[in-house]
């Protein structure tokens, strides 16, 4: 019978695919079933932000273009939710790896 050897996973690398990419940090974690859903939300997220943030402000005139951010609060709910399951994935992400490392 062969023993598999486990290595400590780092933090800072596992945090640091989540801060860029939130998800990564659960693939690194070897937890697939919670980070492709995870990086799913997060990008369907980032494109109705994108769309209703970035694109609704610009707007093409004769001259070239003028940004007109939105006044209405309904745009910016896409970014703050946006933000909370960034950070969301940024604790999981921690939790998971502490808990594995202090397994071992």
């Amino acid at each position: 019978m062969t023993e598999q050897i486990k290595f400590r996973k780092s933090d800072t690398v596992a945090l640091l695919f989540s801060i860029f990419i939130p998800g990564m940090g659960q693939l690194y974690m070897d937890r697939v079933k919670v980070g492709v859903p995870i990086m799913i939300v997060w990008m369907v997220l980032a494109f109705f932000t994108f769309d209703n943030l970035v694109l609704e402000s610009f707007d093409l005139t004769a001259y070239g273009y003028r940004i007109d951010p939105p006044t209405e609060f309904g745009p910016y709910l896409w970014l703050i939710v946006m933000v909370v399951v960034w950070l969301v994935a940024l604790v999981h992400t921690k939790n998971l790896v502490d808990g594995y490392n202090e397994s071992l």
